[in-house]
């Protein structure tokens, strides 16, 4: 049993996303064979990955990864972002491909599979960072800040 590059991983899962697959089985052989502590959470709508990503990241995981498509990938994303604007501190964010086309999973270069995704996370190294764009909207900047 190697050193997991992240020994504390928090998965949010999108049980609503394209595929029928027996996640927590994987998650806990894959991350038990590599010693890794992990906690999910299950999303129920729209809002709840991204609070689940930053209520993890304000926990102190050394990672956090969704499972799911885009959707779910966009909301990690955006929390990942907030918290790090907000305390200074980045924590990586984790791709497993759950959704129906995982367009982003698929440009990052993750495994189509789920089993060997999870295996990147407690194995790999290698980070990438990405441009990302932020939208304001004039009318409620607020409310509706991506």
């Amino acid at each position: 049993m190697a050193d997991a590059p992240y020994p504390r991983i928090h998965v949010v899962i999108n049980p609503a996303s394209g595929k029928d697959e027996p996640i927590l089985n994987t998650l806990n052989d894959v991350f038990h064979e590599h010693g890794v502590e992990w906690e999910v959470s299950v999303t129920h709508k729209y809002g709840d990955a991204a609070a689940q990503a930053r209520a993890a990241i304000a926990d102190g995981v050394d990672l956090v990864a969704g499972y799911g498509g885009d959707g779910t990938q966009h909301e990690i994303a955006n929390a990942v972002l907030r918290s790090a604007a907000a305390s200074g501190k980045q924590t990586p964010m984790g791709i497993l491909p759950g959704g129906t086309g995982n367009g982003f999973a698929r440009e990052m270069g993750i495994p189509g599979k789920l089993r060997p995704a999870v295996e990147v996370l407690c194995t790999s190294t290698k980070t990438r960072s990405i441009d990302v764009g932020r939208l304001v909207s004039i009318a409620q900047p607020q409310a509706h800040d991506r």
